[in-house]
């Protein structure tokens, strides 16, 4: 029971005993002889009830007086707390207003046309201006850089998620200037359910902008300064492989000549100090390539005992010169096919047999090769290479790895070399999830042991075949080649090169004669130079195939081999690549491999094929990553993905027929594609569906149409991006 119903039940009681104590007094006054005796009977009781309520009256007048009392007390505190809250709530209101207007965030709200309703001041001090020259007077878009389209979509956005984090955008300031921020949006309703505002925290991006930027310069000049290290590589080693290939290519010519016995020694010695000048420049190259990280490694099948027998003749002739025993050994379990890197495997075993055999005078070298472990279609090999020589100290055993490392001072002047084999071989095992470890006692010998895991293959798998010696023949085609070539050296040597195949050649000392010639005269294939004067061979390869649009097989020759030249020449519409020295096998393999696809098609110069590989923009996507392995596949994975992912949000749209998430969908996917170079099938299919769903009354059977076009060109490009980047 409340207490205003006590206070009503006692002021009942007090009138009742007033009642009663009044009706007593009357009965009194007329309660003499006159009254007949029944209504003085009535009378005495009602005297006597007075008389008791009379007694009760001062009792029920200090109850009354007790709930009066405490009644106002608690007035009183209720009055006090109120006060209390009141002033609590003006200092927490206080506070807040003190954190909005002074924190380091910026706040404003705007209503639902971006008209700005209320600003904080730390954002007017931001902008620079006064709150009454922007608080009801100027539109959000005033102090912003967005483009109309661009805040459109935004305020879709937000009404339809109800906030929004994290957007990037750009404040215009009062004195023009503009300042990065980054915001959050959320939307405020009234009671009635309807967007009343929309309130933003702005967060100052200047400072991490500026940040950033120095990050960016800084990383500008490492890579400048890479990119020169590369440069200079690349120019000493055009400089060194020029003259080396000449040299190399004409002791081979002429050992194939009438020679004396002491001419063969003569022209073999000159052909194996350039082959071991070509072994130092190649170990610099691919260090420098390994430090850059743009040495490929790739997953081929290949026959492990072919490999192990080339490897077994290359050194053959080395044992037997030196008095040398050579044993090879390999594990009846060894699967016959594997999937990796074959070069890189013979690289890594060239390497260490090399210096076995630099440094054992006596005794026997040997090779062995076993499988430690099988897991399914996995293994993990082991190759072993151990000698008799002259060991390696105890505490030079952590330096061997190291870049230019060497046993002693005295070990380049003795036996020459570079110091990088082995630390090539470490890094190559690295690159291939392998391993590389050694043992040695010093005056007894040296063990090293390479594992490196593979796939094991089937005999199904296409196998890359190096051509035979025997198969260097082309005299029974009608073959016609031009090179374009400035040296005349090395123009005499492609000459003499080729009338040994049965093949003839037309020369062009220059990228610009070159482009006239095709012009002119059809050709199968063209060896393209790339450093000439008057016009390079980029160059020219873009005329031939933008402008005379032939689809003729283009080599690249040349002595660059710095990072991303294969890319580079393969962007500029070349087919491959090949770096100088020239070998003898590889040409022959690549003429091989051309020739005959060129023999096959018709006499006619083609035109590309329709397709995405066609439709792939190399110059931009080489220009976006500098040419970088690494960035290459890492942009191809996630277009793949995010792809997929964009192709099954159109399909399930196009299901429910929400034509607006079709749209959006297909504008994401076609920033995607574009972005990895496809800017014109797949765009343009992109492009005329989200304007086919933009209509008012879109036709099924078109969109259906589109869709299944747009599938088919994402499947080739699929397939085009892992061919060329991920495989």
């Amino acid at each position: 029971m409340g207490r205003k119903d006590w206070y009503v039940i006692i002021t009942l009681l007090l009138l009742i005993v007033l009642t009663i104590c009044i009706s007593g007094f009357v009965m009194c006054v007329f309660g003499n002889e006159e009254v007949p005796e029944g209504i003085q009977r009535h009378a005495r009781h009602i005297r006597n009830l007075a008389l008791g309520c009379i007694l009760l009256f001062p009792t029920l007048i200090a109850i009354a007086l007790y709930f009066f009392i405490k009644s106002a007390n608690k007035r009183n505190e209720a009055v006090e707390k109120e006060k209390e809250s009141k002033i609590e709530l003006e200092q927490n209101y206080a506070l807040m207003h003190d954190f909005y207007e002074n924190t380091p965030i910026g706040f404003h709200s705007i209503d639902i046309e971006g008209n700005i309703l209320d600003i904080n001041n730390i954002e007017l001090e931001w902008l620079g201006y006064k709150r009454e020259e922007i608080v009801g007077v100027m539109n959000f878009r005033e102090i912003t850089v967005r483009s109309e389209e661009s805040l459109e979509q935004l305020l879709g956005d937000l009404i339809r998620s109800g906030r929004l984090n994290n957007i990037e955008g750009t404040f215009i300031r009062k004195d023009g200037t503009l300042m990065p921020i980054m915001t959050n949006s959320r939307l405020i309703y009234d009671e009635d359910g309807q967007i009343k505002s929309i309130r933003v925290a702005v967060m100052n991006f200047s400072e991490k902008k500026k940040i950033e930027d120095e990050l960016k310069r800084a990383k500008e000049l490492a890579e400048h300064t890479s990119m020169q290290k590369d440069q200079f590589v690349a120019n000493v080693s055009h400089e060194i492989r020029t003259p080396l290939n000449a040299i190399l290519s004409f002791s081979k010519l002429l050992v194939q000549t009438p020679l004396n016995d002491r001419q063969k020694e003569y022209i073999n010695n000159i052909h194996t100090g350039s082959e071991n000048l070509l072994t130092i420049i190649n170990d610099i190259l691919d260090f420098s390539k390994i430090e850059a990280g743009v040495l490929r490694i790739e997953r081929v099948p290949f026959n492990l005992k072919n490999t192990i027998a080339t490897v077994e003749q290359m050194f053959r002739y080395k044992a037997e010169e030196k008095g040398l025993d050579f044993e090879i050994t390999l594990s009846d379990q060894i699967p016959e096919i594997i999937v990796g890197d074959p070069n890189r495997l013979v690289q890594m075993l060239v390497n260490l047999l090399g210096n076995a055999f630099k440094f054992t005078e006596k005794g026997k070298i040997a090779l062995g090769v076993s499988m430690l472990i099988q897991v399914e279609k996995n293994v993990r090999l082991l190759f072993k290479v151990e000698d008799t020589g002259a060991g390696i100290p105890v505490s030079k055993l952590k330096e061997i790895f190291k870049r230019f490392g060497q046993v002693s001072t005295d070990s380049t002047r003795k036996y020459g070399g570079a110091g990088l084999g082995l630390t090539i071989t470490k890094q190559l095992a690295d690159l291939q999830d392998g391993t590389v470890r050694v043992k040695s006692k010093e005056g007894e010998g040296s063990s090293f042991m390479i594992e490196i895991p593979y796939k094991i293959g089937s005999h199904g798998m296409e196998l890359n075949h190096d051509a035979d010696e025997g198969d260097y023949n082309f005299s029974e085609m009608d073959i016609s080649i031009l090179v374009a070539e400035d040296n005349p050296t090395n123009r005499r040597i492609f000459e003499l090169q080729f009338n040994n195949w049965g093949l003839t050649a037309d020369f062009a000392n220059n990228g610009k004669v070159a482009v006239d010639m095709l012009r002119e005269k059809k050709y199968d294939i063209v060896l393209m130079d790339i450093q000439m004067p008057e016009m390079d061979g980029y160059t020219a390869s873009n005329i031939i195939r933008e402008e005379l649009d032939l689809s003729i097989p283009i080599i690249a020759i040349t002595a660059h081999v710095f990072s991303g030249e294969r890319e580079k020449c393969i962007s500029y519409g070349m087919n491959d690549y090949l770096s100088k020295p020239i070998k003898e096998r590889e040409l022959f393999a690549l003429l091989k491999q051309y020739l005959q696809d060129s023999i096959q098609s018709n006499d006619s110069p083609k035109k590309p094929s329709l397709g995405v590989e066609q439709d792939f923009d190399r110059k931009y996507i080489f220009a976006l990553t500098r040419g970088d392995r690494g960035l290459l596949s890492e942009l191809a994975v996630m277009t793949i993905k995010q792809s997929a992912l964009e192709l099954q949000e159109i399909k399930n749209s196009l299901k429910q027929k929400k034509y607006t998430d079709v749209a959006a969908s297909a504008h994401s996917m076609r920033s995607t594609v574009l972005n990895m170079g496809f800017n014109k099938l797949m765009g343009q299919v992109l492009l005329d569906l989200e304007e086919e769903v933009g209509k008012t009354n879109p036709e099924e059977e078109i969109l259906l149409n589109l869709f299944n076009e747009l599938e088919e060109l994402r499947e080739q490009a699929v397939s085009f991006l892992t061919e060329e980047y991920l495989t």
